[in-house]
């Protein structure tokens, strides 16, 4: 009877695989609208670019007048590819664009460093600089200004109720209801907004703020790996004693940057206290570690300071410090000061902060320090010993914006400790070498750009993080995963989709640079045409032309799929212990943060299989629980009985189905439920041949959850079989 089953099962799930997440079978089903362009606003778009260009220009003018000395006709760079003329703005941007189109904009912002052999030198300083930040916007604006509206019309929309069922999945974790879905059918953009807003609290939106955090961020590490834990034991002398309280200190150390940012976004404070929260949060067992006196309870997190770590001296450094002295004024910073977010950016006597630095710039200013200039290969320009990274040009242009940051750690040790030795976190050679400094002499002040620090300067640069204009773009880069599902586009791109994607990164930041409202922010990244962009117009038009890379539907992670499976059918695979958390989680394309820190987002065949047993596996269940409650209390079979064999009865719970499962709204005669009412006959006729009026007589049926498992009239298994086919459709696995 299994091998029946699943003979006609994957017939029909061959019959569907034209319905996969963004493909051209999803899109138009609920009313799909055409595109008017890649952000809410686009029907005004080319106005407002055109605007924002010249707004970016006038910023930047001032600081171009070396540019204006050489790049002129007569000037000493007036035979070079870029002639530009002061006296005519609109001239000089052409310029520009006509540049930066031909020789890419990596090109230009390198040269406004001084490399590649641009005879003019460094004129804009640094990439912390506010001239180069100005021209790399302006180059970005120029980009996108280039498409053209040719693709305006080649996308439809999904529905709002497509929309906002899918927006309720990722951001609440559960499918609404049937008819709240359907009352937003025809809702407009602020409606729509508004019931995306309202999604946005309780433990679901808790968990998909330190889920999405969390990939980015790989806190989780600690889970699974011991990096920084044994020193932690080392540092707070509490909790240390038994394996047991070690390990739930482990796992509310990994959450407690997470829990940072769930704090800020569920209060709606704005955005920036991530980083420059003057606190952290703490557990029921932390908070003992940390010294707070509040006695939490289990389960609880709250706000507090940490006055619990032992300074360490060199003579007591390793050993149990019973009486030291104890810190009662840790420099707390947002997450950049939590023990998780140290160890997972650990440093070394010669990395000195450098990876901290770089990761810190990368997630809160979306600015990646490796792919900032352009640094040919040339040993003869590397070979130098004579501390390149302060004097060597082809280290200095990366090192000059990098090494300021990493020293603004200089008080958080290699074993993550703050102040390790009492004074300093040098380590010990440098420190028995030069006595009496707090930081390597070789190297640049702690401080950000042009700027040296002040006071603890972990706290004074969360303060310039927050303050840069970066910030804003960095905080729709670090969610653009967790609402797209896909990761944020570089250069080597298709120019298209970059373009166009870059433009609307742009927008939203100017749009929640506003007030640093995080929950506004996901709610317009949900309401642009990159979100619900549902399918082509035209089948044949190339993917690589469309200014929507993606688009719609993602594949689902194995958390948002568990819980899309509790919701509809009440069954969670694995009970108290979800299967797809635990040892299906690396099967199905999650991550353990350490060796696997990005989850996968296509489908690989062993993925799949993962699929078909979960499905397998919950179906029986699913269909037995449903028939045991009253008619009322259904979740999915509310067109039939347990006895029912009318077809139109059975066509018209198939449709309920498919709008259940799938998000789809199909006809009780069309071509999906002709092929789902044909499978349950089919597999009626085997179950039939088989006798038995018993579930588990002829078929496995994990039936947990209790209940009568009579089936006198042969539908259950026949339903189990449309409940497989559906849950192992692209367009449940997709969503």
């Amino acid at each position: 009877m299994n091998f029946v089953t699943r003979i006609v099962v994957l017939n029909l799930v061959g019959l569907t695989l034209t319905a996969c997440g963004g493909g051209e079978g999803t899109g138009g089903i609920n009313g799909a609208t055409n595109n008017t362009g890649s952000s809410p606003n686009s029907s005004s778009q080319n106005n407002t670019n055109t605007q924002a260009i010249t707004e970016s220009f006038n910023t930047l003018k001032p600081d171009m007048s070396a540019c204006f000395g050489c790049h002129v006709s007569g000037g000493i760079a007036g035979n070079t590819n870029l002639v530009l003329n002061p006296g005519d703005d609109t001239a000089t941007i052409a310029a520009l664009k006509a540049y930066s189109s031909t020789f890419g904009k990596s090109l230009l912002l390198s040269k406004s460093l001084g490399r590649p052999s641009h005879q003019g030198g460094n004129v804009f300083g640094t990439t912390a600089s506010a001239a180069y930040i100005n021209l790399e916007q302006l180059l970005t604006l120029l980009a996108s200004s280039q498409s053209t509206n040719s693709n305006n019309l080649t996308i439809t929309k999904e529905a709002p109720s497509q929309t906002y069922r899918r927006a309720s999945l990722y951001l609440a974790g559960t499918i609404p209801g049937s008819s709240k879905t359907l009352s937003l059918q025809n809702a407009s953009d602020e409606t729509l907004k508004t019931e995306i807003l309202a999604l946005m609290q309780g433990d679901g939106f808790r968990n998909f703020l330190k889920n999405g955090a969390n990939e980015r961020l790989n806190s989780r590490h600690l889970l699974t790996s011991t990096n920084g834990v044994t020193f932690y034991n080392k540092y707070y002398v509490p909790n240390a004693s038994s394996s047991e309280n070690r390990n739930v200190v482990r796992r509310d150390l990994a959450e407690e940057p997470l829990e940072i940012i769930a704090n800020v976004v569920m209060k709606d404070r704005p955005y920036s206290e991530v980083l420059t929260a003057n606190y952290t949060m703490v557990s029921q067992y932390t908070d003992e570690s940390y010294n707070t006196g509040l006695n939490l309870a289990a389960g609880e997190w709250r706000e507090a300071q940490n006055t619990g770590q032992d300074v360490k001296s060199r003579a007591t450094f390793g050993r149990d410090a019973n009486g030291a002295t104890r810190v009662t004024s840790f420099p707390h910073a947002g997450i950049l000061s939590t023990w998780s977010y140290l160890s997972k950016y650990g440093t070394t006597a010669t990395n000195r902060n450098r990876a901290r630095a770089r990761w810190t710039m990368q997630h809160f200013l979306g600015f990646d320090i490796e792919q900032s200039a352009s640094r040919p290969l040339d040993f003869d320009a590397i070979s130098d010993e004579a501390n390149p990274t302060m004097n060597n040009p082809a280290c200095v242009v990366c090192h000059q914006t990098l090494d300021p940051v990493a020293g603004s750690f200089k008080f958080f040790h290699q074993r993550i400790g703050y102040k390790a030795f009492g004074t300093d976190s040098l380590d010990n050679n440098y420190r028995n070498r030069n006595p009496g400094v707090d930081w390597y002499k070789d190297m640049r002040p702690a401080g950000f750009a042009s700027l040296e620090a002040s006071g603890e300067p972990l706290q004074w640069l969360a303060q310039r993080l927050v303050e840069d204009e970066r910030f804003a773009v960095g905080a729709v880069k670090f969610w653009w995963h967790a609402v797209f599902g896909e990761n944020v586009l570089t250069d080597s791109a298709p120019g298209v989709q970059f373009n166009a994607q870059s433009a609307l990164i742009t927008n939203l930041a100017n749009d929640f640079r506003k007030d640093l409202n995080l929950k506004k922010l996901l709610a317009n990244m949900m309401l642009t045409d990159n979100f619900r962009a549902s399918k082509k117009v035209d089948a044949t038009a190339a993917d690589n032309q469309l200014s929507i890379h993606m688009g719609g539907r993602r594949l689902l992670s194995g958390y948002e799929l568990y819980k899309k499976t509790e919701s509809l059918t009440g069954i969670v695979w694995g009970g108290n212990n979800p299967r797809l958390l635990r040892e299906y989680k690396l099967l199905y394309g999650g991550t353990d943060d350490i060796n696997v820190e990005k989850r996968a987002t296509d489908m690989t065949s062993i993925m799949f299989r993962v699929a078909e047993r979960h499905a397998n596996e919950v179906s029986c269940a699913a269909v037995v629980n449903d028939f045991n409650a009253s008619q009322n209390a259904r979740r999915l079979f509310t067109q039939v009985e347990r006895t029912t064999l009318n077809e139109t009865a059975i066509r018209n719970q198939i449709v309920v189905l498919y709008e259940r499962m799938l998000n789809r709204l199909v006809s009780s005669s069309s071509v999906e439920v002709n092929q789902a009412y044909q499978l349950f006959l089919d597999l009626r006729a085997a179950r039939v041949s088989l006798g038995g009026t018993n579930v588990n007589s002829n078929t496995r049926c994990d039936n947990r959850i209790g209940g009568s498992l009579n089936d006198a009239s042969f539908v259950l298994v026949p339903w189990r079989g449309v409940m497989i086919a559906l849950m192992s459709d692209p367009d449940y696995l997709y969503e």
